[in-house]
């Protein structure tokens, strides 16, 4: 298989801060990373979220998305951040 140069890029950039507690990046859904899943009810995307791995939450504006995960509305920036800080036992902010 061949790796595009900005594939590459992005893992090496993510090893570099595997010592950090979070990080917000966006396109790296097959990685093996923990992460929070975005999902939007109007994107017409049929995503099987059960089929993710290594996932700990969901950001929807659907409370229906899953029952495997937790949701976390669209609308609650606050209550996304402070899921956060709680998963990683950091103050609020």
């Amino acid at each position: 298989m061949i790796q595009k140069q900005a594939d590459i890029d992005r893992e090496e950039h993510l090893e570099r801060l595997r010592d950090h507690n979070t990080i917000l990046i966006e396109g790296v859904r097959q990685s093996d990373y923990p992460s929070i899943t975005i999902h939007r009810r109007d994107t017409r995307e049929d995503r099987n979220l059960s089929a993710l791995t290594n996932k700990y939450a969901v950001v929807s504006d659907d409370a229906t998305v899953t029952k495997e995960y937790p949701i976390l509305d669209f609308n609650t920036p606050h209550k996304v951040a402070n899921f956060i800080c709680t998963f990683h036992r950091q103050p609020s902010p």
